[in-house]
């Protein structure tokens, strides 16, 4: 996965996922939402075969990357105890 800064300012940044499709900016936006300080998390696809999605968070008070930094902390551990309970489940 490679990403690129299209555009920040205060309260809004706008970030090109190369090679990623819905799955994982599903989940990223879907986090997003949770967050009282996030007023819109969103992406655009494009055609899939010419563009790369562009994703665009919006806040209301909080630094957009930082929103972006702790979904994805918060993503990655509910993934590890997925894991770990699939791992539990398997060895039963």
């Amino acid at each position: 996965m490679e990403l690129r800064l299209k555009s920040k300012t205060d309260k809004k940044m706008e970030i090109e996922f190369i090679g990623e499709n819905d799955t994982l900016l599903n989940l990223l936006k879907t986090r997003l939402l949770q967050d009282p300080t996030v007023e819109t998390a969103t992406y655009i696809m494009g055609h899939p075969y010419l563009d790369n999605p562009l994703f665009i968070i919006e806040t209301k008070g909080g630094k957009p990357d930082a929103a972006l930094k702790s979904a994805a902390k918060d993503l990655r551990q509910q993934l590890d105890e997925f894991e770990s309970l699939l791992v539990r489940a398997a060895g039963q």
